[in-house]
């Protein structure tokens, strides 16, 4: 009844736009998208979820998630066919999509519900190690699948009541019960967690002056380290590919990973970024840097090594608030030498 009285005033709030954060699902190059609003989003090739939350009027909460398609032929409605809907007392997930041809019902559905509840129980363990006592939100996703040259424009606005946060995402078929869907999920998450609605952790250094842009920035890289927490302890693998970007031209000439000097450049404090991309842009090359410090140039960190203990304690400590990220990378970028560049593999082994 109060969803239903609220749908006007959910309407009027679409139409002063969203401050939204975004998810790149994809390795294509990036192009720049304008919304209405305050908003300038950058969208991979293609392409892209995000979510967004705010106070209306600086009282109501209210928040929302996007999906946003290349294409051909566009989405005329929503996948039926359940393939698992499972979850715990924080984190519950449904995926959808059209009837396998492919595979037998059975198998799928076998398949996907072991994922689910390890996605669900791999979220709630990473919330509780982020955010604690402190952690006041649950959440509800639905994800459909779709074809890989279906066209989708969806948005789901809602006005927060309880601690649930409802979200509705679109992937593509690269892999129903996979570490992509996970990362896209739990990116998606981390957002609205360290949002306007979220847990609202103090900074470890509140003295710590950073530009608007740069903390922009560290939410991006905080973002991707949570996801990639999240999908290592889900699946028991990460690749550095998820995060990998050949065209990034901030790098120069490099691949995968910034010079030190690339770093101290974006993470002075105070110093301005000149552009909005140079955000995203810059986000995983900097987690990059992270990985292989530790992890080398190894391509996938797997469960139970000892990359993957520095990973978990990366989540643990650093990242309730983005800006706790900062000293972690300014470490990095003044230790005496460059982060090893990466090699760039074409296809992502899932």
């Amino acid at each position: 009844m109060a969803r239903h009285s609220g749908a006007g005033l959910i309407l009027a709030i679409g139409a002063l736009g969203l401050a939204g954060c975004i998810t790149q699902n994809n390795h294509h190059p990036l192009s720049s998208l304008s919304t209405p609003g305050r908003v300038r989003i950058v969208q991979a090739g293609a392409t892209i979820n995000f979510v967004s939350a705010w106070r209306f009027l600086g009282v109501i909460p209210v928040y929302s998630s996007r999906s946003v398609f290349d294409g051909g032929k566009k989405l005329r409605r929503d996948p039926p066919f359940l393939l698992g809907s499972n979850g715990n007392d924080i984190v519950h997930l449904s995926i959808s999509m059209f009837t396998p041809k492919h595979l037998p019902p059975a198998i799928v559905k076998s398949e996907v519900n072991d994922f689910i509840l390890n996605f669900a129980n791999a979220m709630k363990m990473q919330m509780d190690r982020v955010w604690g006592e402190r952690n006041k939100r649950k959440f509800d996703f639905k994800y459909y699948m779709v074809g890989n040259k279906t066209q989708v424009a969806r948005n789901k606005t809602h006005i927060l009541f309880g601690k649930t946060f409802h979200l509705l995402f679109y992937g593509k078929h690269v892999g129903i019960a996979s570490w992509p869907t996970a990362l896209t999920l739990a990116h998606e998450s981390y957002h609205l967690m360290v949002g306007a609605l979220g847990a609202h952790v103090p900074p470890q250094n509140p003295d710590l002056r950073l530009t608007r842009r740069q903390s922009e920035m560290l939410d991006e890289v905080s973002a991707r380290a949570f996801s990639a927490c999240v999908a290592l302890q889900a699946t028991g693998r990460i690749e550095y590919m998820a995060f990998y970007d050949k065209d990034v031209n901030m790098l120069g000439d490099r691949h995968g990973t910034p010079s030190d000097a690339q770093m101290r450049r974006v993470l002075m404090p105070g110093r301005k970024i000149p552009d909005r991309d140079t955000v995203d842009f810059m986000a995983s090359p900097l987690l990059l840097a992270w990985w292989t410090e530790y992890a080398g140039t190894d391509k996938v960190i797997g469960l139970g090594t000892p990359a993957a203990a520095k990973l978990f304690d990366l989540c643990a400590h650093h990242i309730a608030n983005p800006q706790d990220l900062w000293p972690v990378l300014w470490k990095l970028a003044n230790d005496g030498h460059d982060a090893p560049e990466l090699p760039f593999y074409k296809t992502p082994v899932f």
